[in-house]
């Protein structure tokens, strides 16, 4: 009888104690979540190592999990046997002394052997121009993708479709959580589609096809698309990111109709106020990327890396 009474007072006192610990929070589907993400991060202060260190203490000092490395492919060396490489640079000449993106994906690789469980980083890729046949630079990009990253640690188009007769409809049976995503890259084409007679908007027309085969997304940009979310940008269904300069008219409006519309993850750059940064967070935009990747203490998306979205958002104050 004793030892039962003691059994009984421990698992008294265990279920006060349980009961007295805050409830732990479910983990967000990848687009009910929020991050912060740093913008052209080739032009920031911080190495890629440091732009994804946490500090649980001074949540703001950097711990993006967005990265966006700007491309700039050279027009040279363009033969099948060459590696068709890109410098990480905004723009201009191809420039042989800088970092290539084959330099920086595997330094990504290496921060994945020595964290294999870290929650889900997002590279998007900004193409500045377009060198070279489409079929031959998707072959040689996504060869550089395996080669670096490896692709059973990718977190591919074809993932999320599944059965589903497009991405769109894929996503909106539901994206993973973000504990279902540990140890994953998702990779996102993104740029500039106002000129649709340019090769980079050409260039985008075509990864954005064949989404079960290609192993990157490619965005909607909503400077070119615009804000109606019954537009053909948006409703075709084989791009599922959204790219929203935050500020323009009608931005924060169109990502409260994604989530409705359902299916969308949404990214907004720029956010290098705390008002504009304060306000994307209101409107429950999943990627909030900016210049300010340390040092601005509003700079933040929560205690953690990765936190849930205030679904649904709101504009305005």
């Amino acid at each position: 009888m004793k030892t039962f009474s003691k059994l009984a007072m421990s698992l008294s006192a265990f279920l006060a104690l349980a009961a007295a610990l805050p409830a732990q929070t479910p983990s967000p589907a990848y687009n009910k979540s929020q991050q912060k993400g740093s913008h052209n991060t080739e032009q920031r202060d911080e190495t890629l190592t440091e732009a994804l260190k946490f500090d649980r203490v001074n949540p703001y000092q950097a711990g993006v999990r967005n990265l966006e490395f700007d491309l700039v492919l050279s027009d040279e060396f363009l033969e099948t046997d060459d590696d068709w490489a890109s410098t990480l640079q905004h723009g201009g000449a191809y420039d042989w002394k800088k970092a290539t993106l084959r330099d920086a994906l595997l330094i990504l690789h290496n921060y994945h052997l020595a964290d294999p469980s870290h929650d889900v980083i997002t590279v998007s890729l900004d193409l500045k121009d377009a060198a070279g046949d489409d079929a031959t630079y998707t072959r040689k990009i996504e060869q550089t993708f395996t080669e670096t990253l490896g692709a059973g640690n990718l977190y591919t188009p074809d993932m999320l479709q599944g059965n589903a007769d497009t991405l769109l409809e894929g996503a909106r049976k539901g994206w993973p959580t973000i504990d279902k995503l540990k140890g994953k890259f998702i990779l996102v084409f993104t740029g500039e589609d106002s000129d649709p007679s340019s090769d980079v908007a050409r260039r985008r027309r075509y990864l954005s096809q064949d989404t079960r085969q290609r192993l990157a997304f490619v965005d909607i940009d909503q400077r070119a698309a615009g804000n109606d979310i019954n537009g053909p940008a948006y409703t075709k269904g084989n791009r599922v990111f959204i790219n929203i300069a935050f500020g323009s008219r009608g931005g924060c409006e169109l990502a409260l109709k994604a989530q409705a519309a359902g299916g969308f993850a949404t990214r907004a750059y720029t956010l290098n106020s705390q008002s504009d940064w304060d306000a994307a967070l209101r409107a429950a935009i999943n990627i909030l990327a900016t210049d300010k990747v340390r040092g601005h203490s509003w700079a933040k998306v929560g205690n953690a890396l990765i936190v849930p979205a205030p679904v649904p958002g709101r504009c305005g104050s």
